[in-house]
């Protein structure tokens, strides 16, 4: 049994398991954001909700987040980035079931920048000034997309105990092996075959798998009631996934160890 890749899968176990927890963080930041640029959106502030909706899709890559940029942009009269942003909407969701509006909404925004750009360039050489201005009313906003429903929190955390404990599940299975190893070579040394001879290296293996065996037999157990105990705050509280739980192994020469990080 090679030893090297029982403790890497040990290892690449609990790089699985941070990929994770980061992941959980990751969608719970951006629902935040997306709803402080939704309250933004409704107080027509709009530039500012532009911005909101830009950290949560940094955070959370949902394609109707990019509508929501678009639509807050089209509202702040800033038309250039508008059309951006629903071009990259349709790029990101080319079945979407409004792409024809939008697609009708990038036309009139092109137009919208033509225009002025034509104003700029050739602005008239006589103004005409009347009593009672014409006021053309600016269209509503459409409504906002909303984006997909993010994992409830205490789903999050329950997925995070269950991972933790499957990992200290392993960590005995392994152990389990290593154990193994340690005795084979101890019946070897303390119950010899005819014409047997002592061999230095058969006790030092003997020795590393012993140590070896023990710290991944301390790792498991401190992961499996780590993972329970995630678990059950899952289960309880509400907002557990705000709740961190990280469980790392150290892996040295002659030495394996590992650390279980709860933080409330």
């Amino acid at each position: 049994m090679n030893r090297a890749w029982l403790v890497f899968g040990i290892v690449g176990l609990a790089l699985l398991l941070g990929a994770r927890a980061a992941h959980a963080d990751g969608a719970a930041s951006a629902r935040e954001h997306f709803d402080r640029g939704t309250t933004l959106y409704d107080l027509h502030r709009f530039d500012e909700a532009a911005a909101e909706y830009e950290r949560a899709f940094e955070l959370h890559h949902d394609p109707a987040l990019l509508f929501n940029i678009g639509q807050a942009y089209r509202a702040a009269g800033v038309p250039s980035k508008a059309v951006q942003f629903y071009r990259s909407y349709l790029r990101r969701s080319p079945r979407s079931p409004n792409r024809a509006e939008v697609q009708a909404r990038i036309e009139e925004l092109q137009r919208l920048i033509e225009d002025e750009k034509a104003a700029r360039e050739h602005p008239p050489k006589e103004m005409v000034t009347t009593l009672e201005p014409a006021v053309v009313p600016a269209p509503p906003p459409a409504p906002i997309v909303a984006p997909a429903p993010v994992r409830p929190p205490g789903r999050n955390q329950k997925i995070a105990g269950l991972t933790v404990a499957a990992l200290g599940v392993a960590s005995l299975a392994v152990a389990g092996a290593f154990q193994g190893l340690a005795a084979a070579n101890r019946r070897e040394l303390e119950q010899p075959v005819a014409g047997y001879r002592f061999s230095a290296a058969t006790e030092d293996a003997m020795n590393l798998d012993q140590r070896v065996a023990i710290g991944l037999f301390a790792a498991g157990g401190a992961a499996i009631a780590s993972g329970v105990i995630v678990g059950v705050l899952g289960l309880r509280e509400p907002r557990a996934a705000e709740r961190r739980v990280s469980f790392v192994p150290a892996v040295g020469p002659g030495r394996v160890a590992a650390t279980v990080d709860i933080r409330f």
